[in-house]
């Protein structure tokens, strides 16, 4: 009888960050954008909320209000992301404190007090951390469709500066409109955007 072999679990250590990029179809992130291999290209926003039960009844129609303008100056679909994460600390309280017992070691001092008070704070971290409830995050994708009419290259080049420019704007008019409703809005960066898509695979933020 043949047996099966045991199928080898994805480590995410292993494997470079280009490969989370091909393995989500992504072509390039550029310019604080998102390529997909299609050519489809968006930006991520990242939304901090506001408390709206909170708010008086006066308030809470001026934030209804500014939210219905938004929404009807829509004209192209975009994306509403709410995920749950988990704040992952222990193996950066691991390096850190390893790094740091060596550094006082080093020093050839009487580092002992130094050390179980280092130790006493690095261990309440991480109980800490443990028993940090999960956080709700929330992102806004906007996307733009560009459309390349010639295989020069200089074209494609104008045309692709042309197609930023357009989302661009879009960010811009609707940051702006959601900023009336009182929410914090950051886009997110080249560096940012990485991560956030390989958090994904390593369940936390680096």
């Amino acid at each position: 009888m043949f047996r099966k072999k045991k199928k080898q679990k994805l480590d995410p250590k292993k494997i470079k960050r280009i490969d989370f990029i091909n393995y989500l179809g992504i072509d390039e992130i550029t310019d604080d954008i998102v390529i997909l291999k299609d050519g489809v290209m968006f930006a991520v926003l990242r939304i901090k909320p506001i408390h709206f039960e909170r708010l008086n009844e006066k308030n809470q129609e001026k934030v209804t209000s500014a939210y219905r303008r938004w929404i009807e100056s829509l004209k192209y679909p975009v994306q509403i992301v709410a995920r749950t994460v988990n704040d992952e600390l222990n193996e950066q309280i691991s390096i850190f404190k390893s790094t740091t017992e060596k550094d006082i070691k080093d020093r050839n001092e009487d580092f002992k007090e130094s050390l179980s008070k280092f130790r006493e704070f690095s261990d309440w971290i991480k109980i800490y951390s443990e028993k940090t409830k999960p956080k709700r995050l929330f992102y806004l994708v906007i996307p733009y469709f560009p459309v390349y009419n010639s295989d020069s290259e200089l074209k494609k080049r104008k045309d692709y500066i042309l197609s930023v420019k357009k989302l661009n704007k879009r960010v811009v008019e609707s940051k702006k409109l959601l900023e009336d409703t009182g929410v914090k809005i950051r886009r997110l960066s080249d560096e940012q955007l990485k991560n956030f898509y390989e958090s994904y695979f390593k369940m936390h933020f680096v």
